[in-house]
Order: C-alpha cells, then sequence, then structure tokens
C-alpha cells in the first residue's frame, strides 16, 4: 500500500490531471497479485468501486452511487474514483495496481480547476472525519472484497453494483471517437458491461 499526502503529476482517465491538494484528501494505490487469467479480472474495476462506496457510506449521511464504471457520486456529484493497472501473463498471474482518491475535505479553492461537479464527504457527513479512520476502513474493507472476488468473481458483486447504480434509466452520451451517441443506460451486463437503449434496441 502505497500512500501520498499529495500528489504533483496525478493522471485521471484521458489524461486529465488529477487534483491532489495536501492535507484535504486520500491518494491511495494497492498492489496485489491474483493467480488468474488476465480475463478473469475483466469485472474487477466494478467490483473496487464496490468496496469503495461501500465503506464511504457510514461516513456520510447522502446516498453514495456509481457511474458506470467507477467513479462515486455523492447527490450527484463526484467525491471518489479510482484506476486500475493489471499487468500479467495471458493465463495468469495478475499483477493489479488499484488507485484510488477520495475527496474528504477539499475547499472550493483547490477543486477550481476540476472540469465536472465534485463534492467532498466533509460536506455530507455531521461526523468528524479523521482520514486514517477512514482509510483503515477502506483498506479492511478492500483486503476482505479481494479475497472474495479471488474466489467468486464479479458475480459476488454484481447486485450489489445495481444497487448502487447512479446511471439507471438516466440519458447518457456515449462518446466513441469522434462522435455522441445518446442513449439511455439500462444498466450492467452479468460481466460488468454497460446496457444502453438505442432506438428501442439493448445494445452491450
Amino acid at each position: 500500500v502505497w500512500l501520498a499526502e499529495c500528489q504533483t503529476a496525478g493522471l485521471g482517465r484521458r489524461g486529465k490531471t488529477w487534483q491532489s491538494p495536501p492535507l484535504s484528501n486520500i491518494y491511495c494505490s494497492i498492489n496485489r497479485r491474483f493467480p488468474c487469467a488476465i480475463s478473469d479480472l475483466s469485472g474487477f474495476s466494478l467490483a473496487v468501486a464496490v468496496m469503495l462506496a461501500e465503506s464511504l457510506q457510514i461516513f456520510c449521511s447522502g446516498k453514495l452511487q456509481l457511474k458506470w464504471p467507477n467513479d462515486i457520486w455523492l447527490a450527484g456529484k463526484k467525491c471518489a474514483g479510482l484506476l486500475i493497472q493489471i499487468r500479467g501473463e495471458a493465463g495468469g498471474p495478475c499483477d493489479v495496481t488499484i488507485g484510488f482518491g477520495v475527496n474528504v475535505r477539499m475547499s472550493a479553492h483547490a477543486g477550481r480547476q476540476i472540469d465536472q461537479s465534485w463534492t467532498s464527504l466533509a460536506e455530507h457527513s455531521c461526523l468528524p472525519l479523521n482520514r486514517n479512520a477512514l482509510l483503515a476502513k477502506i483498506l479492511d474493507d478492500m483486503l476482505n472484497g479481494f479475497e472474495l472476488y479471488q474466489q467468486q468473481g464479479l458475480p459476488a458483486f454484481i447486485e450489489r453494483w445495481r444497487a448502487l447504480d447512479g446511471l439507471l434509466g438516466q440519458p447518457v452520451t456515449l462518446a466513441l471517437g469522434a462522435s455522441n451517441i445518446n442513449d439511455i443506460a439500462r444498466g450492467v451486463d452479468h460481466d460488468g458491461a454497460l446496457l444502453v437503449e438505442h432506438d428501442h434496441d439493448i445494445h452491450r
């Protein structure tokens, strides 16, 4: 497990800069080896999103939701996210790095360059938030979750993910290269693929 008090070159998806002011949030990476094929980890990011959301829920009064595949929303705004990198042979074993960030009490000034709606746990909690206690809960839940995933895979998490689905029934725009397609989100398939309705047909 690696922790950073801040990051000077953190990257989000699609090369976006990860805003990470000091003394405010949690920035963590975990390395874990799984004795399985790469294909067995295809739904792992959804499972980890469930682990993280369920850990955070006890610290906030608002309902946490998931934006496919692994952003965590609080009151419709992003409060946490994660990125996963997998390395290994096709038949295994695989080395997985799980990097996640949680907005614990980031100020409006620190987050002024973020290009989407965001919030912090502190804005939705009546409890004093201790980052050490929060991280300890997350790591404990994740270690248990990794064992469960290794034994049962995504099926152990898929219904829990669906219960947290923040996009279900909502209009979504898929950015596919230079074109955008407007659809309705219809949940996730058994393997974690996003399901959308387009022209009355369901597509993965």
